[in-house]
């Protein structure tokens, strides 16, 4: 029997073994049988070497194919092309444009046909571009090697081809064929860790080349700025301010958040906001470093898909930390999110699945920019709109009494909004710029200019997020959610849910307090809204009416409310000192330890062990 088990097991295997090698055939036009029809593969195997013997095709003439087969020790994936032993001899297009490199991530037998090469005649016009540095940054000595590589070379920075010359003028020099319609290209020391780099050391665009109808020799002068392994680690001045305003404010909330279990959900509203702002100043700050895109390369997306999210959050905890009644639907606070989640749920989908490494050629193609221009402006507008209802209901009463804590209150969200206020002038500034800078030819010249006040932008969302958080952990009195008199420990009680003032129907109103204070109906944990009705003699929706209109509240809150209320009296009054919370919430009506605290919780903002330990306490 284990004899069979083994022959089945061998023979389930010889498919693996059999496709343990990668065969490659290929199609292309016909070529003169000569030295030049040999056909090699580069890649990154070999670093690109072309002409190597090792991976040269073999031509079957009988079939016209080209086939090969590489050895079963190659680590799989590879990206690789064809070539005739030359760089300028590489596939291309149809019309002799340069192609990406194929790739193949598994064993198997693949098949390509390539429909032209690079230098074959009148496929498509030529041109020169001759590309000159006239100055270089002096960080580094002036000798090392320069490279150019661009789409004329299909980016391999392994292409020691075009390195520039140094003339006596100081000048450095190469000439670069294609036949683009856009050139484009960069400067490097030999790999892409040693790129060219804006002035801040970040990655730069790719420089272009448009060609036009006049002229096939182009001349640039150039200047390189910067280089990214010189000024593109994460230990530059500005991005270590950053990543240090994230990791502080990622803790405020934490702490912020372990605070508020114990005092109102104001405070868990601002711990996620900060928490929020950490995680998305910190992406900022590594997303723009070479060696962290590459590692998490859709952390791209992230800063700029949070901004729809943070201030949101920031209105909520307004309404919530002042105690603010506003007159919004129970929908109202869901709305806030949509263009966020419509945003995210966009780039979920358009970017989910795609894998990294095809992501980062989207990226570095500049593809993403336009999805970057609508967000931002989109983004702007949005953001500028919370900004203006956030200081609408920011200027609202509040509901707190003591009017030295609302003072403090009021003080921190004022500091927050001129935070967001500069923040969001400098968002409109860069974008009138952007459209003013982009209609002019020498939009290269200004750039910096942008760069620099998104830069600032970013900076005053960290420094104000840092400082909200230092402001709300040095006023304890923020964290208070019981009013207690100074010389002994009683709440008032004799206040009703609601304000003479305030009725509109006094005398069936005056009716159900009377009967709420005398009957204490509540203390019945099965009271419906009918069974009330019917004690009062009143029906139902006129009963329902009046505590909606009057109370603004459910039948259940304004039950629960005085069930909390009387739960306090007893407590304060020191009855029955032997029985357990829960014992006293079944006293006053509840009729389970869920509903008990649910209540308590949301109608107080503390939980009833809170509020006993508080009154302990004083």
């Amino acid at each position: 029997m284990l004899k069979n088990h083994l022959y089945l097991l061998f023979f389930c295997c010889i498919p693996f073994f059999a496709q343990s090698q990668v065969e490659i055939s290929v199609r292309t036009l016909e070529l003169a049988d000569t030295t030049d029809s040999r056909i090699y593969i580069n890649g990154s195997f070999n670093d690109w070497t072309v002409k190597d013997t090792l991976y040269e095709l073999t031509f079957n003439k009988d079939l016209s194919l080209y086939t090969i087969s590489l050895p079963a020790s190659l680590i799989l994936p590879i990206e690789f092309k064809f070539n005739r032993g030359s760089t300028f001899k590489e596939e291309s297009n149809s019309i002799g444009e340069p192609v990406y490199p194929h790739l193949i991530k598994e064993t198997g037998s693949y098949e390509y046909f390539i429909p032209n090469w690079e230098d074959k005649p009148n496929t498509k016009k030529k041109y020169i571009a001759k590309l000159r540095i006239h100055n270089i940054p002096d960080d580094l000595p002036q000798d090392l090697p320069i490279y150019a590589v661009g789409n004329f070379n299909n980016w391999n920075e392994k292409d020691t081809t075009y390195k520039l010359n140094r003339t006596e003028t100081d000048l450095w020099q190469v000439d670069v064929p294609f036949s683009r319609d856009t050139l484009e290209y960069k400067y490097h020391r030999g790999n892409w860790i040693m790129v060219e780099a804006k002035p801040n050391g970040r990655a730069k665009e790719n420089r272009k080349i448009y060609t036009n109808p006049w002229t096939d020799v182009y001349v640039t002068s150039d200047k390189i700025d910067s280089w990214e392994d010189v000024h593109g680690n994460l230990n530059t001045p500005y991005t270590l301010v950053l990543i240090g305003a994230a990791i502080f404010s990622f803790l405020v909330g934490i702490i912020l958040f372990i605070k508020s279990g114990k005092t109102n959900p104001s405070i868990r509203l601002m711990a996620f906001w900060l928490i929020v702002l950490g995680i998305e100043i910190f992406a900022r700050a590594i997303v723009f470093n070479r060696a962290a895109f590459q590692a998490m390369p859709k952390l791209f997306v992230l800063p700029g898909q949070l901004m729809y999210y943070c201030i949101p959050i920031y209105i909520l905890f307004t309404k919530s930390f002042l105690e603010l009644k506003l007159n919004w639907k129970p929908y109202t606070k869901y709305l806030l999110f949509l263009p966020g989640i419509c945003y995210s749920m966009f780039l979920l989908i358009r970017f989910g699945p795609m894998d990294n490494e095809s992501f980062i050629h989207y990226v570095q193609a500049l593809k993403y920019e336009q999805i970057q221009k609508i967000s931002t402006i989109v983004g702007f507008i949005f953001n500028a709109l919370m900004l203006v209802i956030i200081g609408r209901i920011s200027s609202k009463k509040s509901l707190v009494k003591d009017k030295e804590l609302i003072r403090q209150k009021k003080g921190i969200i004022n500091v927050l909004l001129v935070f967001l206020i500069i923040a969001i002038a400098l968002w409109g500034t860069i974008l009138l710029l952007g459209i003013y800078f982009s209609s002019l030819e020498s939009m290269e010249t200004y750039r910096f200019v942008l760069h620099f006040l998104s830069d600032s932008m970013w900076f005053i969302i960290a420094f104000g997020g840092l400082t909200i958080g230092i402001l709300t952990l040095s006023l304890p009195k923020v964290f208070s959610v019981i009013e207690l008199n100074k010389g002994a420990t009683q709440i008032k009680l004799d206040e009703s849910p609601a304000k003479a003032n305030q009725l509109k129907n006094k005398e069936q109103l005056n009716k159900i307090l009377g009967f709420m204070e005398t009957e204490k109906p509540y203390l019945d944990s099965k009271i419906t809204l009918s069974g009330l009705a019917d004690k009062l003699n009143i029906s139902s929706h006129n009963l329902s009416r009046i505590i909606n209109e009057e109370f603004d509240k459910n039948f259940n809150d304004f039950i629960n409310e005085y069930r909390i209320k009387e739960f306090k009296k007893i407590i304060l009054a020191g009855e029955h000192p032997n029985l357990t919370l829960l014992s006293y919430g079944y006293m006053v009506g509840f009729n389970s330890k869920t509903s008990f605290n649910r209540s308590f919780k949301r109608i107080t903002g503390q939980t009833p062990s809170d509020f006993f330990n508080n009154i302990q306490l004083n």
